[in-house]
């Protein structure tokens, strides 16, 4: 490690036996703030656009028939349609464009805070300042990372409206009032709004991921040990997680990366939907070496 200064190598050194010969980093992809950003304002915006569809449709909704025959007011079904189509068009056009710009912010919040988590990481290693000269992919997988977002929300918003739409019009065609499909339309939302919540939990730690290794290796970062949160819900079995706590992988070899679900795919932390572990930065020390095993990890070794 060239950029060591000799007092911080001797410190090292002197506890190579205490890290196995490695230094290991801390998380640098943990972005608490910028994350829980993301999470309330898209379930905030999101809430606010269902509940302002619900109350339109609260306003023109009438039942086109009933049980015993009774004649009701006449009902337009074209004003129904009407904030259908509203809020399947201009309004959700709106949604998405206000749901872009809080992803936008998320992750500019995100990729600042994990550039300083990383500064602080060599700081702490190098007793300096260390110059990330980034990778000329970094914005196009940062656009990536947006539009996979967007997408998802859509996703979401999509289905969500066409659950309403369905649910409403079976209320008007036999005969529920709009007290009776309340109830419907309430767990709906709840559902909906659950999903949200999943997505921007999930992608906020892919996102991380992401950040954390793109900024590990313009830093010159080659390996990167796998650590998971250390509790009862890391999964163990084929695919578990809990077994490859504590073991090291080079980032630029996505052959040997290890098996991370139960149908056999390979990949880094946080890949898999709702994987909560993260990978450390590891430096190897003078002295000793890299040695790969048989399942694609290495092992450090004294360079005999």
């Amino acid at each position: 490690m060239a950029f060591l200064s000799k007092k911080k190598e001797k410190w090292l050194l002197s506890r190579a036996k205490i890290y196995k010969g490695v230094f290991v980093g801390k998380n640098i992809g943990k972005n608490a703030i910028a994350d829980a950003f993301y999470r309330k304002a898209i379930e905030k915006e999101f809430i606010k656009y269902i509940e302002a569809f619900y109350n339109d449709l609260q306003g023109v909704y009438g039942v086109l028939q009933v049980n015993n025959a009774i004649k009701t007011p006449k009902v337009s079904v074209n004003r129904v349609l009407d904030v259908i189509k509203k809020y399947k068009g201009a309004k959700l056009r709106i949604f998405l464009k206000n749901a872009d710009k809080i992803i936008r912010k998320w992750l500019k919040k995100a990729s600042q805070s994990t550039n300083k988590n990383i500064q602080n990481v060599l700081f702490e290693m190098a007793g300096k300042e260390i110059t990330l000269n980034y990778n000329r992919d970094y914005d196009n997988i940062l656009k990536l990372i947006i539009d996979r977002n967007v997408q998802l929300i859509t996703n979401v918003s999509s289905q969500t409206l066409t659950n309403i739409e369905n649910i409403v019009f079976d209320g008007m065609t036999t005969g529920g009032g709009w007290g009776e499909i309340e109830k419907t339309l309430k767990e709906q939302k709840v559902v909906a709004d659950n999903r949200i919540k999943l997505i921007a939990r999930d992608q906020t730690a892919k996102a991380n991921a992401t950040l954390n290794e793109l900024q590990q290796r313009d830093a010159g970062i080659k390996f990167f040990m796998w650590r998971t949160m250390g509790d009862e819900r890391v999964s163990t079995g084929k695919g578990g997680h809990k077994q490859l706590d504590g073991k090291i992988y080079a980032w630029d070899e996505k052959e040997n990366y290890p098996v991370i679900d139960s149908y056999g795919n390979t990949g880094l932390p946080s890949q898999r939907p709702n994987c909560r572990c993260v990978a450390l930065p590891v430096w190897i020390l003078k002295g000793y070496k890299p040695v790969k095993q048989f399942d694609g990890s290495y092992k450090i070794e004294k360079d005999e």
